[in-house]
């Protein structure tokens, strides 16, 4: 008995720690989602890791419980006679069993309780009889006897309850099977006292190896996800190189799609790679272009020349139309989904004498998407060193495609407006996109009052704000100046957004994020172009802000009636090189109290200018914040616009006019 007592307290002892374990797992995938910039609020990965932490908290809790039954139990085989007899509490310990069952039950089971009230109803009455019978017990209500009588009653019953629950649960919902939990009525039922250990021992032992294999199996997706995401982290900034020379005064439509296909190549190791894009005249979708030896899609075309093959399938292969629906091409387009393909040959796909030449035959395609439109279709074929293309590679390009689409988009904006005006066209375009990348609307912040402002001047600038969530409690906050105007200023807005979101989601270090886009967009930004940045972490439940302005105007903190100007030192993105840039950047933390404000802005406030000539200025500013001390944050906003107006009377803007306001 004290073999089989010993091994039982191990054995619940261990699925406490791998409970722990896969907890700890949960919330590292729940944190990694904030990496994987594809994934949605509500995605089953995210649901998934949010249930499995809700779980195994309840698990851990209910063996925690079964642990000190078992600790009692151990020791009164070590004693020879009820260890709790010496408090006068002898009765107790089978209640505590059974209150852990309870918990454990529940644990395994809320999931698909949740749809049934009635077995809800039932877990809390033998919850709340176990307690009542261990508090009964502990103050001498209930003999020793009744006790065990009485709990081994409900401990067998709860074990047939749960079995014929678990049993009508899907195969993946299960941790362990239903007949595991017959041992609970089995030991319970049992007259003596070693079988009853002995069910609980053998229980624990399929319960722990149960909750170890979980652990193994998540650690590994875990793993995986995180060299996912990694990888995709590398396209992204892969792309942003390769882009960063891509574009001038005006986007050349035709350069990117060849570097879009040379990048689809190389991220999926494919032998060749096509894009596809739909001609605004006829509304169907024609390649544009080719890296690789890349042939017509269902045509077969005689060789005419060998030595120049390739050439004149890519001529006909450019000419090649498809509507929404028609072959594989037009199937990904309709239904906004990518395809994967073992064997373009065997499906049909590469016929006649256009197979011979291609080494293998798999094909992936990914649509390219953006705000429910359909821009086209990228694909790659003849995975180089496989039979198929990998649900990574479908993962990557997928990556690929999201960026891709945004700057197709740009670029055919730009191609459409060739031939108007060139201060019109620039002027169009730069709204466009600047309202594209800011916020719908300022997020809710439990605690907190945010709202901010947008104004736009007449001559396009580079202005941009921005809200993301950077880990789950913890919120990003930016506001940057673009210098110049125009469409070069807007696509340096976009790449700003882009470089900020991929190294700041995940990432809880200001000074890391804001030297990482430094060293990032340096080498894009033409000579001329630099951007001051506000970069700061809202720790919602310390109620702190970590921030850093790289050149940026001076933060206002309003607290008390009495303004602050913080100024702690940075340079502009693009100045420095990256070490000297790291040296000059100061990180402030700052207190939000109830009742504080925080005031990130950019200089079209402060240089706005009456019909006359003169600023609005600093001091002004100061005098009007100061007059907004217990408003909220939009009642602040507006207050401030208003006396900026006022003050500029019919005189044109001239610069674009941000505000972010923060409230405590």
């Amino acid at each position: 008995m004290i073999a089989l007592s010993l091994l039982a307290f191990l054995l619940i002892a261990g699925i406490l720690a791998f409970s722990l374990l896969q907890w700890e797992g949960a919330q590292r995938r729940e944190l990694l989602y904030f990496h994987l910039t594809l994934e949605k609020p509500g995605s089953s990965y995210f649901r998934s890791a949010r249930l499995d932490r809700e779980q195994y908290s309840r698990v851990a809790l209910a063996a925690a419980v079964l642990s000190l039954h078992q600790l009692v139990v151990v020791g009164d085989v070590l004693c020879g006679e009820p260890w709790m007899a010496r408090f006068g509490a002898a009765a107790a310990p089978p209640w505590v069993l059974v209150f852990g069952q309870a918990l454990l039950a529940y644990a395994l089971l809320f999931q698909p309780l949740a749809k049934r009230p009635r077995l809800v109803a039932a877990l809390i009455a033998v919850s709340v009889i176990a307690c009542l019978g261990t508090l009964v017990a502990a103050i001498g209500g209930l003999s020793a006897a009744t006790s065990w009588a009485w709990a081994r009653v409900i401990e067998g019953a709860l074990g047939l309850g749960v079995a014929a629950v678990v049993g009508g649960l899907p195969q993946e919902e299960r941790i362990v099977q239903p007949k595991a939990f017959l041992l609970w009525s089995v030991g319970a039922l049992s007259p003596w006292a070693w079988i009853h250990h002995l069910a609980l021992t053998l229980f624990y032992a399929v319960f722990g190896f149960r909750v170890f294999c979980r652990v193994v199996e998540h650690h590994e997706a875990l793993e995986g996800n995180l060299h996912r995401m990694q990888r995709q982290r590398e396209v992204i900034v892969g792309f942003l190189d390769r882009i960063g020379a891509a574009y001038s005064d005006a986007l050349d439509l035709e350069q990117l799609l060849r570097l879009l296909a040379s990048a689809a190549v190389e991220t999926t190791g494919a032998g060749a790679g096509a894009i596809f894009l739909v001609d605004s005249r006829t509304g169907k979708l024609q390649m544009r272009a080719v890296e690789g030896p890349f042939p017509p899609l269902y045509r077969d075309v005689p060789a005419s020349n060998l030595m120049r093959r390739w050439e004149e399938l890519t001529r006909i292969a450019l000419r090649q139309r498809f509507a929404f629906g028609q072959g594989v091409v037009g199937e990904v387009a309709a239904k906004q989904t990518p395809l994967r393909i073992r064997d373009a040959a065997e499906a049909g796909i590469l016929v006649g004498s256009v197979v011979d030449p291609v080494r293998r035959h798999p094909m992936l395609l990914m649509p390219l998407v953006l705000r429910s439109e359909v821009l086209g279709v990228m694909a790659v074929l003849n995975r180089q060193n496989a039979d198929e293309f990998s649900e990574d590679d479908q993962f990557l390009l997928a990556t690929l495609a999201e960026q891709a689409a945004f700057y197709i988009d740009n670029a055919r904006m730009v191609a459409v407006l060739a031939q108007q005006e060139r201060v019109r066209r620039e002027l169009q375009i730069a709204r466009e996109i600047q309202r594209m990348l800011l916020p719908a609307g300022a997020p809710e912040v439990p605690g907190f009052d945010l709202d901010a402002l947008n104004r736009p001047a007449l001559e396009m600038g580079g202005d941009y704000y921005d809200f993301f969530w950077v880990a789950e409690g913890q919120l990003g906050i930016v506001v940057a100046d673009v210098s110049g105007k125009g469409v070069p200023a807007a696509l340096t807005m976009a790449m700003l957004r882009t470089v900020m979101r991929t190294y700041a989601v995940g990432n809880r270090a200001v000074r890391d994020t804001l030297m990482r886009a430094n060293a990032t967009l340096s080498g894009d930004l033409r000579l001329d172009t630099f951007i001051t940045l506000f970069y700061g972490i809202l720790d919602v439940k310390r109620r702190t802000l970590s921030w850093a302005r790289a050149g940026h105007e001076p933060t206002l903190l309003l607290r008390d009636n009495r303004i602050e100007v913080l100024t702690p030192s940075g340079t502009a993105v693009g100045v420095l090189s990256p070490v000297e840039f790291g040296h000059s950047l100061q990180v402030e933390e700052t207190v939000i109290a109830p009742g504080d404000a925080i005031l990130i802005y950019t200089d079209g406030i402060t240089e706005a200018m009456n019909p006359n000539g003169e600023e609005f200025g600093l001091g002004r500013f100061l005098e009007t914040v100061r007059g907004t001390a217990g408003l909220s944050s939009a009642q602040q906003i507006q207050r401030i616009e208003e006396s900026v107006s006022a003050f500029a009377g019919d005189a044109p803007q001239q610069d674009d006019i941000t505000l972010v306001v923060l409230t405590g």
